[in-house]
């Protein structure tokens, strides 16, 4: 069993602080940087996906506005 732990907008003196105390607890860590984008931090998917819908690659579905209200009362 594999558990994961995100820690968000976390600079780098306390990443090396949580990756310390992981050690001594005999955790694996692993950290990722998001990319900064106008000096705003996004999720790097959430990225992608606005520059999918802009170039025009994005893949739309068509859904009727009552299945809609279904899914989401759902």
């Amino acid at each position: 069993m594999m558990n994961t732990v995100i820690f968000e907008h976390v600079d780098n003196s306390t990443a090396e602080l949580l990756k310390q105390l992981a050690e001594k607890m005999g955790l694996h860590f692993k950290s990722k940087k998001e990319k900064q984008e106008s000096g705003i931090v996004t999720n790097p998917e959430l990225i992608n996906r606005i520059k999918r819908i802009e170039n025009g690659t994005a893949e739309y579905i068509d859904i009727d506005i009552q299945n809609l209200k279904k899914v989401l009362n759902a």
